[in-house]
């Protein structure tokens, strides 16, 4: 699955990108710092998949899932978070959200998540 991977962390989008590389089915495509650079790169390189930072700078993850979910053919959309409070899982969910993982849960979550994706 084409993978868009968004995150104002450059350290944890090396890591996450280092840790998806490795899963079958996966392709990494394209890594933004932003949400509306996230936006521009969905737009161009038409992912599958786009895992989201929920806490960014200039639009959280909530905002980018509502945008990239109201376009034509939307992709999955993974919100990962550092956040385990139940609005902010919501609040994702509302946008339309295929998924939420805790960043500190990425095997115990967001594994199992995007093998019921990939297949």
């Amino acid at each position: 699955m084409r993978t868009l991977l968004v995150d104002d962390h450059p350290a944890y989008l090396a890591a996450l990108a280092a840790l998806l590389g490795r899963q079958p089915g996966i392709e990494i495509v394209g890594q933004a710092n932003s949400g509306s650079e996230g936006l521009k790169l969905a737009a161009e390189l038409k992912p599958g998949l786009v895992l989201v930072d929920f806490t960014m700078p200039d639009m959280n993850g909530a905002d980018v899932t509502l945008a990239l979910k109201g376009g034509p053919a939307p992709p999955r959309v993974v919100v990962v978070s550092n956040h385990d409070a139940q609005e902010y899982r919501d609040m994702a969910f509302k946008s339309g959200a295929d998924g939420y993982a805790l960043k500190s849960e990425l095997d115990k979550e967001l594994m199992p998540l995007l093998r019921r994706f990939v297949g």
